[in-house]
């Protein structure tokens, strides 16, 4: 599926990764910390690339999930305001 260039949007996504990941960091070494007992260790008997490949498979999953749950509230979003519209209950604004 072939996407259009990108155009200026609402929100700075980079800004609010910036926000957020320093403290999401902080809570997964803590959740480790009280899991195993330690924050991240090198050479810890684990191969770093099997669990990464886990990882990003169940980040996938949820992302299809995301998607698919977004497709149906999107749905039910443009069913209501479509009836609205047919109703009277909303007028639409014109564009400039």
């Amino acid at each position: 599926m072939t996407q259009p260039m990108p155009t200026v949007g609402k929100e700075d996504v980079t800004a609010e990764v910036l926000r957020i990941i320093p403290e999401l960091i902080k809570q997964r070494q803590q959740k480790g910390i009280e899991t195993y007992g330690t924050s991240m260790q090198t050479f810890n008997g684990r191969d770093p690339f099997q669990d990464a490949i886990e990882e990003l498979v169940d980040a996938l999953q949820y992302i299809v999930q995301a998607q698919m749950e977004y497709r149906v509230i999107k749905s039910a979003y443009e069913k209501t305001i479509g009836c609205c519209y047919a109703h009277g209950r909303l007028k639409k604004v014109e564009e400039e």
